[in-house]
């Protein structure tokens, strides 16, 4: 399956609405087509977390591109036999 976002989890994204500027956090696609972005702001508010925010795809840009191969931790395993799906 080809990739449908634009942009790569870790990016940096700027929002040309509100300004609002993070890193992408997570992405989801919904049933009618929509892209969205959750983003999060970096550094700290007042000692806490921000709030991130969901953000349609159309409205971002990149700032910086963060990516780096990471590999997966998940996915097929090799189970001991016996085990479900072990054989």
């Amino acid at each position: 399956m080809d990739n449908i976002f634009k942009f790569e989890l870790t990016s940096e994204l700027r929002d040309t609405i509100s300004g609002l500027k993070g890193i992408a956090a997570a992405r989801c696609q919904y049933m009618n087509g929509c892209l969205k972005y959750e983003i999060q702001p970096k550094g700290l508010k007042d000692g806490k977390i921000q709030d991130s925010y969901w953000i349609d795809e159309e409205q971002l840009v990149l700032v910086k591109s963060n990516f780096k191969e990471i590999k997966p931790n998940g996915g097929p395993q090799n189970l001991p036999k016996g085990t479900y799906n072990g054989r």
